[in-house]
């Protein structure tokens, strides 16, 4: 089945991509993987995302891990892992190294050493429908507090493990996404916001206004397909939501950071 994406999909022009410094054993490789990081959910689902945007490119087979092991796995659920790939089915069409007999598989950890430096060539049409397919592939509940007759903006907020003496990268403070916020206000009419953290409402309490929802804690799978469907996301200093925002067609506010931005996003700078 994985053959059916070595024709219309791959082959795609390699103008812009300037002088690309692949080491030798990866420039001959025809199948390429990932190897097994134990890290968050987005930023599993971005590595593997990232090989399949690279094999695309670069007119190679990726070959798919499935995840092994998901950090945040609060419940200690053994099967987290299992019911996350299923989730994503970011491997769909795609075959596993197992299936492979008598071939030759490059294994790198990370290719968002490539992809990052031209995510707009990578994550080009072609690539972003593939993934969406696979990502829609699998039943997805629709979020049923999202409400069509107003403008559905979800907010990501990094906490939890992240506090204000935790690495500063990834801290940013109530007042920017407030900021953020009220700019969406004037732009659109009849916004609802829904926030997307963890913590206790005591900590939000800056946020509550009337077009205000906190969500709080919630499921992993509810809060990632809320970002991805919302009509605006607010993306964090995160690989969770800026993952979400690759698979989303809405509109998406950007907080500058070490993550790169396809360029239709909306960067902020505080």
């Amino acid at each position: 089945m994985f053959l059916i994406y070595l024709g219309s999909f791959i082959m795609l022009s390699l103008q812009g991509l300037g002088a690309v410094d692949l080491p030798k054993d990866l420039q001959n490789a025809k199948y390429i993987t990932v190897v097994e990081k134990n890290d968050g959910f987005g930023s599993q689902l971005k590595r593997r995302m990232s090989a399949i945007a690279f094999a695309m490119v670069h007119d190679k087979v990726y070959v798919h891990l499935p995840f092994v092991e998901l950090q945040h796995n609060y419940d200690k659920n053994p099967d987290f892992p299992t019911i996350m790939e299923s989730f994503a089915n970011v491997g769909l069409g795609f075959p596993k190294k197992d299936s492979l007999e008598n071939v030759s598989v490059y294994e790198r950890e990370d290719y968002r050493y490539y992809t990052d430096k031209n995510i707009d060539l990578y994550y080009n049409d072609k690539v972003l429908s593939l993934l969406r397919k696979n990502y829609y592939s699998t039943p997805k509940t629709p979020i049923p507090y999202f409400n069509k007759r107003f403008v559905n903006v979800a907010v990501h907020i990094r906490r939890g493990d992240v506090g204000n003496t935790g690495p500063i990268g990834r801290w940013k403070s109530d007042e920017h996404y407030l900021a953020i916020m009220e700019r969406i206000r004037k732009t659109y009419r009849n916004v609802r916001f829904y926030i997307y953290s963890e913590g206790k409402r005591e900590q939000f309490l800056k946020f509550l206004r009337e077009d205000v929802e906190l969500r709080l804690n919630e499921e992993i799978r509810q809060t990632f397909h809320a970002m991805v469907t919302a009509n605006i996301l607010v993306a964090s200093k995160s690989e969770f939501s800026c993952t979400a925002a690759l698979l989303s067609t809405g509109v998406i506010y950007y907080t500058k950071c070490w993550i790169p931005k396809l360029s239709r996003w909306i960067e902020i700078q505080t």
